[in-house]
């Protein structure tokens, strides 16, 4: 068996990385099927059927070895019929679209028991980073006076617990999202979609759970159960 690459391997391989794009495909090339490759670092999302049974998760994920990598990984439940059909009618869409910039593509795809997981670049949603800065600003925080912060309870363990926001990891993580920041997501976010719609297919779908931020900046769009092709009712 071929021994995996000792760690000045790895940080030379990255280190030599210039471009976003070389990362991302890096990025791709690195993606291994099979759960046990990865680990769990935070739930992003998580929905729930009528029975309060979890069927869907949505992760960020750490490579267990090579480069140690992060990614965005969503697990589905394959629990009926319709469960199956709409998940193979998005990883078809997905596969259609390939890599792009401005999309949340599609790196790895595999099955695990009873679930589908997919594998994506480690983009959150700007979901996220918008109910931070709410909840900040609702407890009455002001970028620049230091003084207020909120607890947000974490559900990332099998214990929750309390994670206090202050202003300087707010600001450190979250960032001002100003007419500038609004700007720099539309903008990405039309290339995104122009793009969706030269492989003949509409979004249908764009709202702040599916559109991605990365730690750069970098905006992406996903979600494309709902994409319709062009022309159809």
């Amino acid at each position: 068996m071929a021994k995996e690459g000792g760690p000045n391997s790895t940080n030379k391989c990255l280190l030599e990385i210039k471009k976003i794009k070389e990362f991302e495909e890096l990025a791709k090339n690195s993606a291994k099927p099979g759960i046990i490759n990865y680990g769990i670092l935070r739930t992003l999302n998580r929905c729930y059927d009528s029975e309060n049974e979890v069927v869907e998760d949505f992760q960020l994920v750490e490579q267990s070895s090579g480069n140690h990598l992060q990614y965005t990984m969503q697990c589905i439940e394959l629990k009926d019929e319709l469960a199956i059909t709409n998940t193979l009618r998005e990883i078809h869409i997905l596969q259609h679209f390939g890599c792009h910039k401005y999309l949340m593509s599609l790196y790895s795809v595999f099955r695990h028991r009873q679930y589908i997981a997919m594998v994506f670049p480690a983009f959150l949603p700007i979901r996220n980073h918008l109910d931070v800065r709410y909840r900040f600003k609702n407890e009455g925080g002001k970028a620049g006076t230091g003084e207020a912060r909120f607890n947000e309870v974490v559900f990332d363990t099998d214990t929750p617990f309390t994670r206090t926001w202050r202003e300087e990891n707010y600001l450190k993580t979250i960032g001002l999202f100003d007419r500038d920041a609004v700007s720099h997501v539309i903008k990405r976010v039309a290339k995104g979609l122009e793009y969706v719609h030269s492989k003949g297919y509409v979004h249908t779908e764009i709202c702040a759970n599916n559109v991605y931020i990365d730690l750069r900046a970098q905006i992406k769009i996903g979600g494309f159960l709902h994409c319709k092709k062009l022309g159809s009712k």
